[in-house]
């Protein structure tokens, strides 16, 4: 190696390598600070490609769990609004039954009929009473629920929330009374088909809800593998960073030993020039 005044050859390279090593020793720290391995694009760009892809597939399935969540709420509120619409019916249905009868006087003929169409009126107000989000939902103007169950543009899907309303109007019992035996009689009739429509009415609506209820798994599953995806590709192994911190303070520590020896190797000049 040529003895040199004007460039000190050992001085350059020990701080670039010095630099290098700071360099490397800001990326750990930062690393441990912010518990990610890929800070920036340039960590590791594919990468940060894969994570953000994923971070998409997380949040997008997040967000389908609750809208399948809101339909499921939604179908629980009628739901408990068909069950009581059902128990008033089969009350109407009792009376039409207890009128049914050639030895009730005309008092209690009356007195049936009062109770059987105060019940026909409560069936109405609960039905158009039934509401989620200022959305009625028993009245038939609801019949489809379409949601994003998924986080790809393309995952929606239809559920058959209802085939009818469920008014007295709706189910045909808006004109029943039972004002005498032969009135009682045909209500019956009427009533019998209100409750088999009641009953499938609920039907669908578990049906549907059930259904919602293994999607909403499905996509619960999904946002907890693909965070499970994510942080292989993007987070710092804690352990792996901590060996390479101490690996850098003492490749800084011995770093700039080897600068500040290098900055004085050329001392010796000076002896010969004496």
């Amino acid at each position: 190696m040529v003895t040199s005044i004007n460039t000190n050859i050992s001085s350059l390279n020990s701080a670039r390598l010095l630099n290098i090593t700071n360099q490397n020793l800001a990326r750990t720290t930062e690393r441990l600070s912010s518990g990610l391995r890929i800070n920036r694009s340039a960590d590791d760009p594919s990468g940060l490609f894969a994570a953000e892809s994923l971070t998409s597939e997380i949040r997008g399935n997040a967000a389908a769990a609750l809208n399948i969540q809101s339909a499921s709420s939604a179908i629980q509120v009628a739901d408990s609004a068909l069950s009581n619409i059902y128990d008033v019916v089969q009350r109407m249905r009792e009376l039409a039954v207890q009128a049914n009868n050639s030895l009730n006087s005309a008092e209690q003929f009356t007195a049936l009929n009062n109770e059987f169409v105060s019940l026909r009126s409560a069936v109405t107000s609960m039905a158009n009473g039934a509401k989620y989000a200022g959305t009625s939902l028993l009245t038939g103007a609801l019949t489809t629920l379409t949601l994003q169950i998924g986080s790809a543009a393309a995952a929606t899907q239809a559920f058959t929330f209802a085939t009818q309303g469920f008014t007295a109007t709706d189910l045909g019992i808006n004109a029943s009374v039972i004002s005498s035996q032969a009135n009682a009689a045909t209500a019956i009739t009427a009533l019998d088909t209100a409750i088999t429509s009641l009953s499938t009415g609920r039907s669908t609506l578990g049906a549907s809800d059930q259904a919602l209820a293994s999607l909403k798994q499905a996509a619960e599953v999904s946002v907890v593998s693909s965070s499970e995806a994510r942080s292989r590709i993007r987070d710092a192994d804690i352990a792996t960073e901590v060996g390479n911190l101490v690996k850098a303070q003492i490749q800084q520590q011995a770093g700039a030993a080897a600068l500040s020896a290098a900055n004085f190797s050329t001392q010796f000049i000076l002896q010969l020039m004496q």
